[in-house]
């Protein structure tokens, strides 16, 4: 019974320890060289709105469809200090007649990761070393100082959901034999669909 208390301990400290905006940067960048598609938004081909709509959606924040209706989400950043999971919102097409046309997710040092275009796909940019630095028009921040620091339960089942699922090195280990059990009934129901709830 003690292994499975250091076993929710680690846990629910490695929770504490993460946060929305780390989330959402490690959401962005499975999905770098993903295709770009005019009007796509699910992980077989995404457009720049539908991209990030996809990505917040994971961590339980709803946004609009388009690039312009999410530059009206969150508080406008008005200097340049921004964090990362700020939304840049870019004019890149001045022939569409409207002041947005552009969105990606701020991650550090002045890069960004987008839906770029049908020839690049989902990439990272440099404000700095590309054309996006000249187009940017605003920044808008969607998290809150509470939602940068407290990790979301939802996303963290599902990951670990999808690690069972892949095989990959993660196990649930205790030296006493009826701990094993257990963990191994927590195994059993995360690789199940049903309902897992930690707590």
């Amino acid at each position: 019974m003690r292994k499975i208390i250091a076993l929710l301990f680690i846990v629910l400290y490695s929770m504490a320890n993460s946060n929305q905006a780390k989330t959402i940067e490690a959401l962005a960048k499975e999905y770098i060289g993903g295709k770009y598609i005019w009007g796509g938004e699910t992980p077989q081909g995404f457009d720049c709105s539908g991209y990030t709509q996809y990505i917040y959606k994971q961590v339980g924040i709803t946004l609009p469809r388009t690039a312009l209706l999410q530059s009206k989400v969150g508080t406008i950043v008005i200097d340049e200090s921004y964090k990362k999971g700020d939304l840049l919102f870019f004019l890149t097409d001045k022939t569409r007649g409207i002041s947005i046309t552009h969105v990606g997710i701020y991650l550090e040092d002045n890069k960004f990761i987008h839906a770029a275009s049908t020839k690049k796909g989902i990439i990272i940019s440099d404000l700095t070393k590309s054309k996006y630095g000249s187009l940017l028009v605003s920044v808008s921040r969607v998290l809150s100082q509470e939602q940068r620091e407290i990790f979301q339960p939802i996303f963290f089942s599902e990951a670990l959901k999808r690690a069972v699922h892949s095989n990959s090195k993660i196990r649930l280990i205790s030296q006493d034999q009826e701990s094993n059990q257990t963990l191994s009934k927590l195994e059993e129901a995360i690789k199940s669909d049903s309902k897992v709830i930690l707590q």
